[in-house]
């Protein structure tokens, strides 16, 4: 739905009656009014009942947990046997921890604004919340990257060797 300027002068007319004086689209709508109007238009916009609202946190709380629960077991794992600690498996650690930060920081604080369509925080903390999702992927593409090209080269470090050694 969208509105024009006649739809909200309708609502919320002006203080000077518009055959009076050529430029009255330049004065300013009471402000007062236009709070109301838009806290009206806000509760209209609300699309989820009280079961759904139910159901979706449910789905939030549990990915939240599956996340923190795996990627924690993970880090534990790595962490906690010295035999576990290669190249590769620092890669996989620091996925484990991209996607840690992304469940703990992330989707609780995503989950909020899409239920009630209000970010209720600060505004840095708003873009700060917002930047989060994109340093998680950012983070996590360069680890898959790094591990990629990892693998890459040492199959052609091996394959060298192999050649060198057979010739």
């Amino acid at each position: 739905m969208f509105l024009s300027v006649e739809d909200i002068n309708r609502q919320c007319p002006r203080a000077v009656n518009p055959n009076d004086t050529n430029n009255w689209e330049t004065f300013p709508f009471d402000d007062n009014c236009l709070k109301s109007f838009f806290h009206k238009l806000t509760a209209h916009l609300r699309r989820y009942y009280i079961w759904e609202t139910a159901v979706y946190t449910s789905f939030y709380v549990l990915i939240s947990i599956c996340a923190i629960i795996g990627n924690g077991l993970v880090i534990l794992a790595v962490v906690r046997k010295p035999a576990m600690r290669t190249a590769r498996n620092v890669l996989i650690v620091n996925l484990a921890l991209s996607n840690l930060m992304l469940a703990l920081t992330t989707v609780p604080f995503l989950w909020l604004p899409s239920i009630d369509f209000d970010f209720p925080y600060s505004n840095f903390f708003c873009k700060f919340a917002n930047a989060l999702p994109g340093s998680n992927i950012y983070c996590s593409t360069l680890t898959i990257s790094v591990g990629i090209f990892l693998k890459y080269f040492l199959k052609e470090i091996i394959f060298k060797i192999k050649n060198f050694i057979i010739l």
